[in-house]
């Protein structure tokens, strides 16, 4: 009587066929990985927030401040941004003094011109531009 013995035997066939398997499915991951979208945290430097308000386009410039600041980014963690953020918050308050002038809302006016000269002082060697805004928004 002969026995039927299950023979280990080794299979270089299934072996490299397992091994290229397990490559292939570990490309399909890394490739799905990198082509998910990048997060980006993209800050605005202060030199394209003084070119912007040098070109005129105080909008933009305040846009970009209030997108740095949601980004964590702020005068007192950075020097340098400190006058240009200054400027952009002038231009807001100025914005707002100039709108409630003319509606007749004396408080908020006042309100509003006190923000505009707590910003004039922190803005430093810029504050030639306070003129410059003054004269764009009437």
């Amino acid at each position: 009587m002969k026995r039927n013995k299950k023979k280990n035997r080794f299979s270089l066939f299934g072996f490299t066929a397992t091994v290229l398997t397990l490559i292939l499915i570990g490309l399909v991951i890394f490739a799905f990985s990198k082509s998910a979208p990048a997060k980006y945290d993209y800050k605005n430097e202060p030199s394209y927030i003084l070119s912007a308000l040098n070109r005129g386009r105080y909008t933009e410039a305040l846009r970009d401040v209030y997108d740095n600041r949601a980004l964590g980014i702020d005068e007192k963690t950075n020097e340098a941004y400190a006058a240009p953020y200054a400027v952009c918050d002038y231009f807001e308050a100025c914005s707002y003094y100039q709108a409630y002038k003319k509606t007749g809302d004396d408080a908020n006016a006042a309100r509003y011109e006190e923000k505009m000269k707590e910003a004039y002082e922190r803005m430093g060697t810029l504050q030639v531009m306070a003129e410059e805004i003054r004269a764009s928004l009437e």
